[in-house]
């Protein structure tokens, strides 16, 4: 654990090769992140219309993207390629899905304005003859 913190250990441009328990893990996320894309495929393709399709389209976006990328780190770090696998770059995708879920975020915390807004052109159109 206290490797973690160590400047050295995610900088090393020949990195030694990843514990098994947490290639395991690694594994597992993007094997998530592939189910992740089928499910919000399916439910993008089923809800095509609507406030919530650009979520659901970011959504699908977000794990198409990071399960592609996820499964070319899996081979580096497999084939313990050492540029390519070394830990900085497990930083850098991480910090990128984290800013990319923040502006899907967003977008999800738009559509409560969008429906206030929808509603009130209705109440505001009913008295237009």
């Amino acid at each position: 654990m206290e490797k973690l913190f160590n400047i050295s250990y995610w900088f090393n441009l020949r990195p030694d090769s990843m514990p098994a328990s947490a290639f395991r893990y690694l594994i597992a996320f993007v094997v998530v992140l592939v189910f992740g894309t089928i499910g919000f495929a399916m439910i993008k393709k089923a809800n095509n219309k609507g406030m919530f399709f650009r979520v659901w389209r970011k959504l699908y976006s977000f794990s198409l993207a990071n399960a592609i990328i996820g499964v070319f780190f899996l081979f580096f770090i497999y084939e313990q390629l050492p540029f390519l696998s070394a830990r900085f770059w497990l930083l850098f995708w991480v910090l990128g899905m984290v800013v990319w879920l923040f502006f899907i975020i967003q977008e999800f915390v738009k559509i409560p304005k969008i429906k206030q807004k929808i509603a009130e052109k209705k109440e505001f159109d009913k008295y237009i003859p």
